[in-house]
Order: C-alpha cells, then sequence, then structure tokens
C-alpha cells in the first residue's frame, strides 16, 4: 500500500510528488494500491480521483484502526515498520516492497564512515503480539564490500528478552540470518526494539576506513514443515 495524507501543504510538497509518481507507475504494474486520506480538503492528482479511502471526521484513532483493518491480511497489521534511521552517515537508503508471495521484505543500505562507528535499524511494532501461525522465519542477508571486514550484528530488546549477538564476516555470496518464529513465544518479536550493525575495530585491517553493507530481503518468511516420523 502507498498511502497519502492528503492537504494543502502535502499536496503542494515536491517530495511528495516525487514519491506519488513513483507509487502511480508502480500501481500501474500491479505492485501497490494508492490509498488517499483526506486529512484536511485540497485539490488531489486527477489519477487519484475515485481512490479517497478515509476522510478524517472522527477521532484519529478511530480513522487509524479502519485503515489496519482494512490492511489485512497483510503483516503490517501484525508488525509494521515504524522508522528505520541511518546513523552510519550519508548513502543509506530503505526501499519497502512486497515479494511475489505477498511477503513484505526491505531493502535496506547502510554506510558506515569510520572504524567503531554503527548504523541502527529500529522498529516497533503496530500492535503488541506477532502471529507466529502466519510466518515462521524472520530472515535477512547481509553483503559486505571488503572480504577482510567484520562486523557485529546485535538484537537490542526491552522488557528482558534475552539479546543475541550474531558475528558476521565476508564469505562468497549472500550471509543469510534467521530467527524462527515457531521458537519464540507469542509477543516475543514484538519485545525486539533495535537492531544494531557495529564495526568491530579488532578485526578490520589498517587501511578500512569506510565500509558499505547492505541487508535484503529483511522479511517474514512461511517455511514448509517437514512431517515428523
Amino acid at each position: 500500500y502507498f498511502i497519502l495524507i492528503a492537504s494543502p501543504h502535502s499536496m503542494i510538497s515536491g517530495w511528495v510528488e516525487t514519491e506519488l509518481d513513483t507509487a502511480i507507475n508502480l500501481e500501474v504494474k500491479g505492485k501497490l494500491s494508492i490509498l488517499v486520506i483526506m486529512y484536511k480538503h485540497c485539490e488531489i492528482h486527477p489519477l487519484l480521483t475515485g481512490k479517497l479511502y478515509i476522510e478524517y471526521k472522527g477521532s484519529v484513532e478511530e480513522v487509524a484502526k479502519a485503515l489496519l483493518d482494512a490492511m489485512q491480511p497483510s503483516i503490517i497489521k501484525q508488525f509494521g515498520r515504524h522508522r528505520v534511521v541511518d546513523f552510519g552517515g550519508k548513502g543509506g537508503s530503505v526501499n519497502f516492497s512486497v515479494s511475489e508471495s505477498g511477503v513484505p521484505q526491505y531493502d535496506i543500505i547502510f554506510n558506515i564512515p569510520r572504524k567503531t562507528s554503527y548504523a541502527g535499524i529500529f522498529w516497533e511494532p503496530l500492535s503488541g503480539s506477532f502471529n507466529a501461525k502466519n510466518y515462521d522465519t524472520l530472515t535477512w542477508q547481509m553483503c559486505g564490500e571488503s572480504q577482510s571486514s567484520r562486523f557485529q550484528i546485535k538484537i537490542e530488546t526491552k522488557n528482558g528478552w534475552p539479546e543475541k549477538r550474531i558475528p558476521f564476516k565476508k564469505r562468497s555470496g549472500w550471509n543469510i540470518y534467521s530467527i524462527s518464529l515457531l521458537d519464540l513465544k507469542e509477543g516475543d518479536l514484538a519485545c525486539i526494539e533495535r537492531i544494531t550493525i557495529a564495526m568491530n575495530d579488532t578485526d578490520c585491517g589498517q587501511d578500512v576506513v569506510e565500509q558499505k553493507f547492505s541487508i535484503r530481503s529483511f522479511n517474514f518468511s512461511r517455511l514448509k514443515k517437514r512431517n515428523s516420523v
């Protein structure tokens, strides 16, 4: 979904115009749907005629709930990216897409400018629990530029959920890490507060000043379970 919050100010924003043009092209290709939320009455793009989904006549909470309900069976209602922040300096980017199987995924590119610096991925659930019955794994793939580079991935949590550290070393191809949702109790995934990627100063060569790496297909997936014998 591409959700446009329409108001007299937003509709004259150059950034909104650019994003809207991209969304319209993707909708033509069948890759997303545009929903228009009329926050304050204003003129909208001619191609958006008939796409008005909500007008703010009730409370903000009621409108948000109606919007989330309409997105089912999307995973967005259960677990949505609240914000993604690149702490590593300039050059970072975030893209959201939906795979052919309908699974949400995020393409995130970070730039770490020097040793001991870090980048953080933050997200918060839109509701208090995650339905592991629909999705079995949270998977991400990592790739770095230098074969000698080494990073640490730290999953930080709240409410006392155990912390896990995963070392990353560049190998041929992608490096794949995952969390099995089936091993978690209800609501455990919602306790994850931040993933921090740090450059390990002791494992980097003297010539390493800047490193770029990317996380791709940061997504939820459904595994085929083996039948027990």
